[in-house]
């Protein structure tokens, strides 16, 4: 426990504009509810950890959080404790398994800061500062559009927007990509098409999305996946081991795969960027 006075004193003593950007910290959007992408969070923040990587995953769903629920896990704090500084960073991540971290949001609760700018910009700033303990972060956001998230979007090195094939979420993607390009949002951005019936229904709604891209901000958009629909992991679960999971989802192991390769080789060239840009 830390003395709260102290902490509000370390908050306002920070300047946010010196926040970097981490090659390892991925932000997953939608910019609207409903299309999977705290089930794309959990499962790529997990399949990362099934295979080596030291991944920790941030349920930033601020007061609407489920996770802790779905797991069956009571948590010892959240990031309500963080942000009124009851606590350290170090006491806020739950191992749930081996390599893999949670930082639990927060759920119903009255007390819950309206004004969450400064919160939020503070424990991101603390998020940045201990990056290197991971090999991967994943934020998943919550729904919408706000400051909050654009704030945690300019933190992260690839922001992985997850859209359904339908039009209509291929519209609200389109909007969210242009309020990101209007922000001067220049960080990594990767498509994710989720609940598909086959493959090539989200080969097009990517295609239609990269050509609206390409045609308004001339921005050529990352297909970073495409993931059928997969009835027995809609209830989130943990798995021991790669080999259980292969065995419960084998269809769609793979298409993580996919997600987890170009995420990696993202990172890769992102590090690759930085030392270059050192050496110049």
């Amino acid at each position: 426990m830390i003395d709260q006075a102290q902490r509000l004193r370390e908050i306002a003593s920070q300047s946010w504009n010196k926040v970097e950007t981490n090659s390892n910290i991925i932000s997953v959007t939608s910019g609207k509810g409903g299309t999977g992408k705290s089930f794309i969070s959990f499962y790529l923040a997990q399949f990362l950890a099934l295979k080596g990587y030291k991944t920790l995953l941030v349920e930033f769903d601020h007061n609407l959080a489920s996770l802790a629920f779905h797991l069956n896990i009571e948590p010892p704090n959240t990031l309500l404790d963080i942000f009124y500084g009851t606590i350290l960073f170090e006491e806020l991540p739950v191992k749930v398994r081996e390599n893999l971290h949670i930082i639990f949001g927060e759920s119903g609760k009255l007390q819950y800061p309206q004004n969450k700018v400064s919160y939020v910009q503070n424990f991101l700033k603390t998020l940045s500062k201990n990056s290197a303990s991971y090999d991967f972060i994943i934020i998943d956001n919550g729904a919408g559009i706000n400051t909050e998230i654009f704030d945690t979007i300019r933190a992260s090195n690839l922001n992985l927007i997850v859209t359904l094939p339908d039009p209509v979420a291929v519209m609200d993607a389109y909007v969210l990509l242009k309020l990101m390009i209007k922000s001067s949002i220049n960080t990594g951005k990767g498509i994710i098409i989720n609940k598909c019936s086959n493959q090539k229904e989200g080969e097009t709604a990517f295609e239609n999305l990269n050509k609206a891209s390409l045609n308004f901000f001339e921005e050529r958009l990352e297909l970073m996946g495409i993931i059928e629909e997969a009835k027995p992991l809609q209830a989130l679960q943990l798995f021991e081991t790669a080999e259980v999971a292969h065995q419960a989802c084998s269809k769609i192991i793979p298409q993580f795969d996919t997600i987890i390769k170009s995420v990696v080789e993202f990172r890769q060239l992102a590090n690759n960027d930085q030392s270059g840009s050192s050496k110049r």
